[in-house]
C-alpha cells in the first residue's frame, strides 16, 4: 500500500471512529431525534462508515437508541428505512447481535435481569419490521430463534413465555411476508433463517411454486419460476434435516451418513480468489451409532465440490461452504479417526468471527452430495438473462418455426452425408424434399433428421436406444462446420454429462480438425481429444503488490485472532471505553489534589497502565512532581463481580477422544461419477498457507460483571482506582472481547477489498480467454460448464448450439445457457428414456416440474423427427423395446445377419428374467438385496472365467447402494474393470452383456423407481448379445397395475420362455446343461465345464483327453500320450505325443571309423556316434602307462604326462612333467629368518625382506591391523634409532619376538613407542555389543560412540497399552509421553460405562444416570458426576431467628438476612442496621472528652478518630516569648517530628 492509500485509509478510519463514538454519545447524552436526523442526513459515506464501525463500549445499547429514535420519526422524514438499512445490513451490527446473544446464551444462569436483556434484543429486531423484508431475512436475526431455544430447553425455570411468543409471531411474519420476493433479490446460497421449523414444518421463504401458462408467460415469470425450482431443489433436503435436527437433537439414530462432529482448523489459506480453510474432522457418532470403515481412496463422501454446513449442536450459526479438496490419506484416518479436507464458504463475507467461534463449540458438519457450486452458476445465470432467444416458442408456446436467420440470405449448403473426414459437398436447397444421389450410410430416418436440422431455426431429434441420434448430431456440426467455416462465430456443442460430451468430441475430432475444437472445464480422460483440453495461460497488466500487501494484511489479523494474544494498554481503553478511561483520570486528580497541567498525555498513559497492572501510580510519571497521598485505599474494594459461571451448552470439550473402527466397511464407493469438478483457473499458485496449532479464540467476557461495573461507574457510586484488581482483570478480559471483534471488523473491510481486487483479475483473465476462444469453430461444454462460462459464451457471439441427449437436461438448466445471440438451436435426445433428474425427491413428488425443453418443445409439436432403425441390440432384446416405441422400431439388416447369431459363451441362453423370492433390505432411502447382489457377483465371476473380459460386462441398478454393494462385491473378487452403474447414469452407453439388479422385494408391494418407464426403456436396451435380469416378478406382477409396462414386459418374458427361477449353465465340450438356484450354487461347478470326462481330440494325433472336463484349446503340444506310430524301419515309436518321432530302439553295430562295434538307437547315424573302446599307450623313456578312449586318440600328447619325483640337490622333489628338465626348482625356501618367520620366496631365489604379515590388536580390542614384518621393523628403525643388525643379534631376535606377541593381544604400552599412533587407531566400522542387546547397524567407527539404536520394540505402558517405538527414543517416551489410546480405566463409581477420553486424560465424568438425594431431603435423577444443588425454593429457618424469607435456592447459602435490628455499639449508642449487616461503625456525632481536656467539638462521627483540638492557647517558648497558637499544633511539637526545624519564634527569629 502506497503512503497516500495509507493515509486516505487512517482519514476514513478516524471518520469512521468519530461516527462510532458519536453513535454512543447519542445514547449517553440521550439526543434529540432531529439532531440524530441531521447528522446522518449531512454524514459523507454514510452507508461505507456504518458498515464497519469499531466494537466500543456499550455500542449495543447505543444501536438500540439510535434505532428507536428514528423509528419515531418515520412519518416526519421519508429517509429513515434507508438509514435503517444501512444499519441493519452493517457488518458491526450483525456482530454487536451475535456477541450479545452469545453472552446470554453461555452465561444464563448469572444475569441479573435476563428477561430485560433478551427482550431488548428482540425489541431491537421488532424495530426493524418495516424495513426491506430482503434485508431483514439476510440478518442474523434467527440467532434470537436459537437464544429463544436453548432457554426454553436448558432454563424451563424462566418464565419468559409472552416474550417468546411475541418474537415467533415475529418470525411467522417474515416467512408470510417474504413468499413474494422476486428471484432478482433471492440469494443463491442458503441464509440461515430458511431453517426455522415451525409446528413441524420447514416453510420456504423465498419464492413460491406456481404452475407456467400454456398460452404465455412474460420473461420474468418465466425466470422466476425456473429460479425457484433450482434454488429450493438443492435447498429442500438440507432444510428439512436441519429444522428436524434442530427442534430433536442430535441424541437419537440419525439415518444419515452425511454427518461428522470434532471440527479442527489445521491451517488457513489465500489464493487468488478465496479464503481457503483446512480443517480436520471425524465421523459423527453422538446418536452412538456404528461407526463404519471408509475407504477414503474410492469414497464418494466429501467429494470435491459437494455442499457442508458447519454449525454446532443447538444448530446455529449456520454456515455453509463448498469442498474444494479431500485427502485421501487413509493412515490418519486409521490412527485417529480424521478425515482432513479444505473448503471455502459460499457467504461473499468471510465468516470468520461466526467460524471461529463455533471452533470452540460442540462443532457439526453436515455434507450434501450435490455439486453446489454448479447449482449456484445456474441461478446466477438465470439472474443476468435479459432475453431470452426463440420467445415465440419458449414464452408464448407457440409452433410455427421459421429457418435459421443466419440462412435466410444463403439457402444453399455444401452437402456430403458421406461422414468422412475430407469433405466433398454439393451444392443443395436443404428445404427442397429431394436431394441429390449422395454418398450415404444414412437410412431414411436419419436423412429426414438431417434435413430437418438443417432448415429449422429449433429441430428435435428424437433418437430410441441404438438408432444413431449421435451419428446424426456429428454429421450435422460436420455440414455446418464445413459451410460457416469463415464466420466468426463458433458452433456450441453442450451435454448434460463430460461421459456424453468427450464421447461427442472424440467422434467429432474424426470428422473436422483437433485444432479448430476446443473443451471447456475440466480436463479430459480420454486421450483421443487432451489437445482438445482449452487451457489459457497468460501474463497481465495487475496490481500485485497491492494485492500481495492485502493478502499479508489478511494472514496478519488471522494469526492474531486465532491466537487471541491481545496486550491491553492505555490506548485501548481510551479506545474501546472512554467513559471509564475518563473517569480514571479525574478520580485520579480529585483524589491526589492535582491540577490538569500536572498530566499531560503521556501521563495519563502511564497512569492509565498502572491501573491495568494493579500497582498504584508513581510521582515520575507526572509532568510536574506532586505528593501522592490519596492512594491509600486503591484496589481494595471487595470484589463486585463474582465468578463467572459458563454453562456447556455450546462449548466442546477441550480434549477430543478417537474412537476405534471395529465394524464392516462402508459400502460408499465411487461409481464413475459424471460429474466433472472445474477448478478456478489451474494455473494459479497455491501460496500463503498459514498452519494453526491451536484456535485460542474465545470471547466470552463476565458479562453481568461488566454491567455492575458500568452501572456504578455512571451512578458515580464507585471509584474505579478502588477496584479489587480481579474486577480489573475482567474489564481486561472485556477489552480483549472488544480488540478482537474490532480485529474481525477489520478483517471483513480488508476481505471485502480482497475480493474487489480479485473479481477484477479474473475479468482480466475472462478477457484473454474470449480473445483466444473466439479463433476455435467449435467449443464443447457440459451444461455446468456452461452456466459457469456463459458470460464468456455470450461475448462470443455463438449462433448455433448442438445438444446432445437433450432430453435429460432439465428445462431450467437449458434456459440458463440459451445465449441472447442465439439463432438456431438443434436439440438431439429421447423423452422416453432417461428424464431430467432433480437431487430432492420429496421436491419431485410435490411438483411436476423434472421436464426437459425437448420434452415440452415436442408436447407443443415443434418439428420433430423420430429415428427408427437401431443396430444395438438383438431382435429378441428389441421386442420388449417395441412395447415402447411399436412396431415402428425397426431392426438393421446388421442385427438380422450378425447380432441375432452370436450365442452367450458357457449359457444356454442370451435372454433370462431369473425369478427370485429373496427379500429387500429394511430402512434406507437407497434400497439394497444382498442376496441378489451375491448370485449376480457369482454370474460375473462366472462370465469372466469362461470366456469374457471384464470390459464386456455391465451391471446395471436402479439403486445407488445395491450398485454400490455389487461393485464392493466384485472389488472383493478382483473384478474392479467391470462396469457398475445406476440405470440413470448409463444412457448413452452399451456392452456385449448387461446384467440387471431390480432389487425390490417387500411386504408393502412398493415398486419405487422401478416402475418408472424411461429407466425401464433405459435398462432393457443397453445390451448387444446377453441381457440378464433379475428381479421377484411374481412380486412385480401383483404390485404392478394391470396396464402397466412391467405387465406386458413379464407377458412377453413368459411368451418367449426366457422367466425363469434359474440360470442355465452349459458345458463349451458336451453341451451338458446345469441350472444355478442360488449363490453358492455357482461353487460348485468349474466355468464352462461338466463333471465327464473330456474325451476330447487333441488336434494333429488321434488321442482324446482323458482327464475331466475342463476348458482348454487341446492344442497338439499337450498332448501326454505316447506316439504309438510305425516308423520306416519298423519300429514303434516310444516318444511321448508331444515330441517329434524317432525310433529309441537300440541295436548293434560297426563303426566305420575304427571298425569297433557299438549299441546305439535306430534312429542315430553311426558317422556321428564317438567310439568308447579302451586304448593304452607306454613310453619308451620312462615306462608309464596312459590310457584312453578310441574317440580320443587324435588329441592324446605323446609325451609323459606324469610327474616326475625325483630328489633335487636341495632337499624337495620335483613336481614338474616326466619329460620336462628338473631344475631349477619350484618350491617356496621355508627357511627360518632371523626375526623367526619362514622365508616364503622360491628356493631358488635369494632372500628378501620378510613380507610375514604382523597382527596388531588396536585399542578398540576388536579389530587388527596387519602390518608386514619388515614395515614393523622400519618403523622401530625410525621410532628407536636403532640398526638393521640390532635385529639379526640375539637380543634384537627376542625383543622382535616380545614385541609381536604384546602387540598380536593389543597391549598399549607397545603401542607407545610409535610416534605415529594416528596409524594405529581403529577406522573400522563400529561392531561393540549395544547396551540395550539389540542388533542394530552402529553407523560410526569403532573407536567413536555409538549412534542411537534405530530398531523398532514394543514399549508396554503402565496403563497396558503397547506402542511400537524406536529404541533410541525409549527412555524419553517414557519420561514424556502421554498415552493417546482410548481410555480403559474403570470408574470409581461403579458404573460401566466407558470413558470417552484418551488414556493420558483424565477421565471424563460418569455420565450414567443415578437418584441423588440432597442434604435438605430434595432428591433428583441426574448423571452421576453432577454436584446436584438443589433449586427448590429455601425453607430453612435462619440462625437469627427472624423470619425474612431467603431469596436464594435451597442448595445454596441462605441470602443475608434484610430484617432491621436496634443494636446496642460499644461506645453505648443504638444502631439501626439489617441483620446481616457486619457493619458497627457508628454514626452519632462524637461525645468524647479529649486529652487535652479542652472542651473544642469533635467534627467526625462517634467510630472515627478526633478532629483535631483547633482551641487557641498561650504558649510559652524556649526564648521566652509567648505566643498564641492551636492545641493541635503545640501537641504535635511535644511529639516532635511533625515541624522539626522549620518552626521560627516571630519576635527574636529563633528556630524551634
Amino acid at each position: 500500500m502506497s503512503d497516500s492509500e495509507s493515509q486516505t485509509y487512517s482519514e476514513q478510519s478516524d471518520q469512521e471512529d468519530q461516527l462510532c463514538y458519536w453513535i454512543t454519545n447519542c445514547f449517553r447524552y440521550q439526543y434529540h431525534v432531529d439532531k440524530i436526523y441531521n447528522r446522518l442526513k449531512n454524514e459523507p459515506r454514510l452507508e461505507d462508515k456504518l458498515e464497519y464501525l469499531s466494537p466500543i463500549h456499550q455500542l449495543f445499547d447505543s444501536y438500540y437508541y439510535l434505532i428507536k429514535q428514528l423509528n419515531q420519526c418515520k412519518l416526519q422524514f421519508d429517509d429513515i428505512d434507508l438509514y435503517l438499512t444501512y444499519i441493519l445490513r452493517s457488518q458491526s451490527f450483525q456482530n454487536e447481535i451475535s456477541g450479545r446473544c452469545l453472552q446470554i446464551i453461555t452465561q444464563t444462569d448469572s444475569i441479573d435481569n435476563l428477561k430485560d436483556k433478551i427482550q431488548l434484543v428482540i425489541q431491537i429486531f421488532d424495530l426493524f419490521k418495516d424495513v426491506d423484508k430482503e434485508v431483514l431475512i439476510q440478518s442474523n436475526v434467527s440467532i434470537i430463534f436459537t437464544m429463544q431455544k436453548i432457554i426454553e430447553i436448558h432454563y424451563p425455570h424462566f418464565d419468559l413465555t409472552q416474550l417468546f411468543q411475541k418474537f415467533d409471531d415475529f418470525l411467522q411474519f417474515l416467512q408470510k411476508s417474504a413468499t413474494m420476493f422476486s428471484y432478482q433479490n433471492t440469494p443463491t446460497y442458503p441464509q440461515p433463517l430458511e431453517f426455522i421449523q415451525f409446528s413441524g414444518q420447514s416453510n420456504q421463504i423465498f419464492g413460491k411454486f406456481y404452475e407456467l401458462s400454456n398460452k404465455e408467460n412474460s420473461l420474468k415469470t418465466y425466470l422466476n419460476y425456473h429460479f425457484n425450482i433450482l434454488r429450493e431443489d438443492y435447498i429442500y433436503d438440507m432444510r428439512q434435516q436441519i429444522s428436524y435436527l434442530s427442534e430433536k437433537g442430535f441424541d437419537e439414530y440419525t439415518d444419515n451418513t452425511g454427518l461428522y462432529q470434532n471440527i479442527r482448523l489445521k491451517s488457513f489459506e489465500i489464493n487468488n480468489y478465496y479464503l481457503l480453510w483446512k480443517i480436520s474432522i471425524q465421523k459423527f457418532n453422538l446418536d452412538r451409532r456404528r461407526l463404519k470403515t471408509i475407504d477414503w481412496g474410492r469414497s464418494k463422501k466429501l467429494s470435491r465440490g459437494s455442499l457442508i454446513c458447519i454449525t454446532n449442536v443447538e444448530c446455529h450459526p449456520l454456515l455453509f461452504g463448498v469442498i474444494t479438496q479431500r485427502s485421501t490419506n487413509q493412515d490418519e484416518y486409521q490412527n485417529f479417526d480424521r478425515i482432513n479436507l479444505e473448503f471455502r464458504f459460499l457467504n461473499p463475507k468471510s465468516q470468520i468471527l461466526e467460524f471461529l467461534t463455533l471452533l470452540n463449540q460442540k462443532t457439526i458438519l453436515f455434507e450434501y452430495q450435490t455439486q453446489i457450486e454448479t447449482q449456484i452458476y445456474f441461478l446466477e445465470a438465470l439472474k443476468k438473462i435479459e432475453k431470452l432467444p426463440f420467445e415465440n416458442l419458449i414464452l408464448k408456446n407457440q409452433k410455427q418455426v421459421s429457418i435459421p436467420k443466419y440462412l435466410q440470405n444463403n439457402c444453399c449448403l455444401d452437402i456430403d452425408l458421406a461422414g468422412d473426414y475430407v469433405y466433398s459437398g454439393i451444392k443443395v436447397d436443404p428445404s427442397q424434399s429431394m436431394w441429390h444421389n449422395m454418398k450415404s450410410t444414412l437410412d431414411e430416418s436419419q436423412l429426414n433428421a438431417i434435413k430437418l436440422i438443417l432448415t429449422k431455426e429449433v429441430s428435435l431429434i428424437q433418437g430410441p436406444p441404438g438408432t444413431g441420434k449421435t451419428y446424426c448430431g456429428l454429421l450435422a456440426t460436420k455440414i455446418l462446420y464445413e459451410n460457416f467455416f469463415k464466420i466468426n462465430s463458433p458452433i456450441l456443442i453442450v451435454t448434460q454429462t463430460n461421459h456424453a460430451l468427450e464421447y461427442f468430441l472424440e467422434g467429432l475430432v474424426k470428422l473436422v480438425s483437433i485444432r479448430n475444437v476446443a473443451k471447456l472445464g475440466g480436463v479430459p480422460k480420454s486421450d483421443a481429444i487432451k489437445d482438445c483440453h482449452f487451457q489459457c495461460k497468460s501474463d497481465i497488466q495487475f496490481s500485485w503488490n497491492d494485492f500481495k500487501d492485502l493478502k499479508k494484511q489478511l494472514i496478519t489479523i488471522f494469526q492474531r485472532l486465532s491466537s487471541y494474544d491481545y496486550f491491553i494498554s492505555a490506548k485501548d481503553i481510551n479506545r474501546y471505553w472512554p467513559e471509564l478511561s475518563q473517569k480514571l483520570i479525574s478520580e485520579f486528580q480529585s483524589d491526589n489534589v492535582l491540577n490538569s497541567q500536572q498530566i499531560d498525555l503521556q501521563a495519563e498513559n502511564l497512569i492509565l497502565d498502572s491501573w491495568l497492572d494493579g500497582k498504584c501510580p508513581k510521582v515520575s510519571m507526572l509532568k510536574y512532581r506532586s505528593d501522592l497521598y490519596g492512594m491509600i485505599n486503591y484496589f481494595k474494594d471487595s470484589k463486585i463481580t463474582n465468578l463467572e459461571q459458563t454453562n456447556n451448552i455450546l462449548e466442546r470439550n477441550q480434549k477430543e477422544y478417537y474412537y476405534e473402527n471395529e465394524s464392516d466397511q462402508d459400502i460408499d464407493e465411487f461409481l464413475d461419477s459424471s460429474d466433472e469438478y472445474e477448478l478456478d483457473y489451474q494455473f494459479e499458485q497455491k501460496h500463503n498457507e498459514i498452519q494453526v496449532n491451536q484456535n485460542k479464540f474465545n470471547q466470552f467476557y463476565d458479562f453481568q460483571g461488566i454491567e455492575k461495573i458500568q452501572e456504578l461507574i455512571q451512578d458515580d457510586s464507585i471509584n474505579p482506582w478502588e477496584l479489587n484488581y480481579y474486577d480489573i482483570k475482567k474489564i481486561i478480559k472485556y477489552l480483549e472481547y472488544l480488540k478482537s471483534n474490532e480485529d474481525c471488523i477489520l478483517f471483513e473491510k480488508t476481505y471485502q477489498q480482497f475480493q474487489e481486487m480479485s473479481q477484477d483479475l479474473k475479468n482480466l483473465y475472462d478477457k484473454e480467454e474470449i480473445k483466444k476462444l473466439s479463433k476455435y469453430k467449435i467449443i464443447g461444454v457440459t451444461v455446468a460448464s456452461a452456466a459457469r462460462h456463459i458470460q464468456k459464451l455470450q461475448e462470443l457471439n455463438i449462433k448455433v448450439l448442438v445438444m446432445e441427449e437433450a432430453a435429460e437436461v432439465l428445462e431450467s438448466h437449458t434456459a440458463c445457457i440459451l445465449m441472447k445471440n442465439l439463432q438456431h438451436l438443434i436439440l438431439i435426445g429421447d423423452h422416453l428414456q432417461l428424464s431430467p433428474l432433480l437431487k430432492c425427491y420429496d421436491l419431485k413428488k410435490k411438483q411436476n416440474i423434472s421436464v426437459s425443453l425437448f420434452e415440452r418443445f415436442y408436447n407443443n409439436q415443434i418439428p420433430t423427427v423420430k429415428l427408427t432403425t437401431q443396430r444395438r441390440m438383438k431382435t429378441k432384446f428389441a421386442d420388449f423395446i417395441r412395447l415402447i416405441y411399436g412396431e415402428q422400431y425397426l431392426d438393421d439388416s446388421y442385427v438380422q445377419l450378425n447380432r441375432n447369431n452370436l450365442k452367450i459363451v458357457g449359457l444356454n441362453e442370451d435372454l433370462v428374467f431369473f425369478n427370485h423370492s429373496w427379500l429387500e433390505g429394511e430402512g434406507k432411502k437407497s434400497k439394497i438385496n444382498i442376496t441378489e447382489a451375491e448370485m449376480i457377483t457369482g454370474m460375473v465371476q462366472y462370465l469372466t472365467e469362461v470366456a469374457y473380459q471384464q470390459q464386456q460386462i455391465t451391471v446395471l441398478s436402479f439403486y445407488l447402494r445395491q450398485a454400490q454393494l455389487i461393485q464392493k462385491n466384485l472389488i472383493r473378487n478382483k473384478l474392479s474393470k467391470v462396469k457398475v452403474q445406476t440405470v440413470d447414469n448409463y444412457q448413452g452407453e452399451e456392452n456385449d452383456i448387461v446384467i440387471i439388479s431390480l432389487v425390490r422385494n417387500n411386504s408393502q408391494k412398493k415398486l419405487g423407481f422401478i416402475l418408472n418407464n424411461n429407466r425401464i426403456n433405459v435398462a432393457l436396451s443397453r445390451a448387444r448379445i446377453g441381457l440378464y435380469i433379475f428381479g421377484n416378478f411374481d412380486f412385480i406382477k401383483k404390485a404392478a397395475k394391470s396396464d402397466s409396462l412391467w405387465q406386458k414386459i413379464i407377458d412377453m418374458a413368459q411368451a418367449k420362455n426366457c422367466l425363469s427361477k434359474f440360470i442355465t449353465l452349459k458345458c463349451l465340450k458336451h453341451g451338458t446343461l446345469r441350472k444355478v438356484y442360488q449363490p453358492n450354487d455357482w461353487l460348485k461347478y468349474q466355468a464352462g465345464c461338466c463333471d465327464k470326462i473330456c474325451d476330447y481330440n487333441f488336434e494333429g494325433c488321434y488321442h482324446r483327453c482323458k482327464k475331466e472336463c475342463h476348458l482348454s484349446n487341446h492344442q497338439l503340444e499337450k498332448c501326454p500320450e505316447q506316439c504309438g506310430r510305425s516308423l520306416e524301419c519298423g519300429h514303434i515309436c516310444e516318444q511321448q505325443c508331444i515330441q517329434p518321432c524317432s525310433c529309441t530302439k537300440k541295436i548293434l553295430v560297426k563303426l566305420p571309423n575304427c571298425s569297433h562295434e557299438a549299441l546305439i538307437c535306430c534312429s542315430q547315424d553311426p558317422l556321428q556316434i564317438l567310439c568308447q573302446q579302451d586304448l593304452q599307450l607306454t613310453q619308451q623313456n620312462c615306462s608309464h602307462i596312459y590310457n584312453y578312449k578310441c574317440s580320443e586318440k587324435e588329441s592324446v600328447d605323446p609325451q609323459c604326462q606324469y610327474e616326475c619325483k625325483r630328489v633335487l640337490q636341495c632337499g624337495h622333489i620335483c613336481k614338474k612333467k616326466c619329460w620336462q628338465e628338473c631344475q631349477p626348482c619350484e618350491d617356496y625356501c621355508e627357511t627360518v629368518k632371523y626375526c623367526g618367520h619362514k622365508c616364503y620366496s622360491l628356493c631358488q631365489q635369494p632372500f628378501s625382506s620378510c613380507d610375514q604379515e604382523i597382527c596388531i590388536k588396536l585399542d578398540c580390542g576388536r579389530h587388527i591391523i596387519k602390518k608386514s614384518c619388515f614395515q614393523m621393523q622400519n618403523l622401530l628403525m625410525i621410532n628407536l634409532n636403532l640398526s638393521p643388525q640390532f635385529f639379526r643379534s640375539q637380543i634384537g631376535q627376542k625383543y622382535l619376538k616380545d614385541l609381536f606377541q604384546r602387540l598380536a593381544i593389543g597391549q598399549r604400552d607397545a603401542l607407545q613407542i610409535f610416534n605415529n599412533k594416528a596409524e594405529f587407531e581403529c577406522r573400522a566400522p563400529c561392531q561393540k555389543p549395544r547396551e540395550c542387546g539389540h542388533i542394530f547397524q552402529c553407523k560410526n567407527l569403532c573407536t567413536e560412540v555409538c549412534t542411537p539404536c534405530g530398531l523398532q520394540i514394543p514399549v508396554t505402558l503402565e496403563c497396558g497399552h503397547q506402542y511400537q517405538i524406536f529404541c533410541k527414543n525409549k527412555d524419553a517416551f517414557l519420561n514424556n509421553f502421554q498415552c493417546k489410546k482410548q481410555c480403559t480405566r474403570q470408574y470409581a463409581c461403579g458404573h460401566q460405562q466407558k470413558c470417552k477420553q484418551l488414556c493420558f486424560e483424565q477421565c471424563t465424568p460418569c455420565q450414567e444416570l443415578v437418584l441423588k438425594h440432597s442434604n435438605c431431603g430434595h432428591s433428583i435423577r441426574t448423571q452421576c458426576f453432577n454436584n446436584y444443588i438443589c433449586k427448590k425454593k429455601c425453607t430453612r429457618r435462619r440462625n437469627c431467628g427472624h423470619q425474612d424469607p431467603c431469596l436464594n435456592k435451597c442448595g445454596y447459602e441462605c441470602s443475608p438476612c434484610q430484617e432491621i435490628v436496634n443494636w446496642l455499639l460499644v461506645c453505648g449508642h443504638f444502631k439501626e442496621m439489617k441483620c446481616f449487616s457486619t457493619n458497627f461503625e457508628c454514626t452519632m456525632p462524637c461525645q468524647r472528652q479529649r486529652t487535652c481536656m479542652h472542651n473544642f467539638p469533635c467534627y467526625n462521627q462517634c467510630s472515627e478518630q478526633c478532629t483535631a483540638c483547633q482551641q487557641v492557647i498561650l504558649w510559652t517558648l524556649s526564648c521566652g516569648h509567648q505566643i498564641y497558637v492551636q492545641c493541635w499544633v503545640f501537641q504535635a511539637y511535644q511529639q516532635q517530628g511533625l515541624y522539626g526545624d522549620t518552626f521560627q519564634c516571630k519576635i527574636c527569629q529563633q528556630n524551634f
